[in-house]
């Protein structure tokens, strides 16, 4: 279920000033690691954005599910390096918890939304 998925992420934890990915913006140069820096805002009702980094071009896979850990939501996406920036719709989506997952070459992390309409 929903917890073993949780249990099996590796979470990396993006400390401002810690050799992570430092916000958005292709003037900031290349970031040392791939990861998601943030998703925001985590209480959404029509939509949220969410920024990360990717240290080598490659396939980011955007996976969005309910609580009861059906996928409503499957965003794939070819990027070149950088920094990236991505606003993500859901107003067809009804009330609730939701859980985003991100993937990005062997990077992996779960994230919880929570939809008010």
């Amino acid at each position: 279920g929903r917890d073993a998925v949780l249990s099996r992420i590796d979470l990396w934890v993006h400390r401002r000033g810690g050799g992570g990915p430092q916000g958005s913006g292709g003037d900031q140069g290349l970031p040392a690691k791939t990861g998601l820096i943030s998703l925001y805002p985590s209480l959404v009702s029509d939509g949220f954005t969410i920024s990360y980094g990717l240290a080598r071009p490659g396939v980011v896979l955007i996976d969005l599910y309910d609580g009861s850990g059906r996928r409503v939501k499957e965003i794939i996406r070819k990027e070149p390096s950088g920094y990236h920036r991505l606003s993500i719709p859901i107003g067809d989506l009804s009330s609730g918890i939701y859980f985003l997952r991100f993937k990005a070459a062997d990077y992996r992390r779960t994230e919880k939304l929570v939809v008010v309409k």
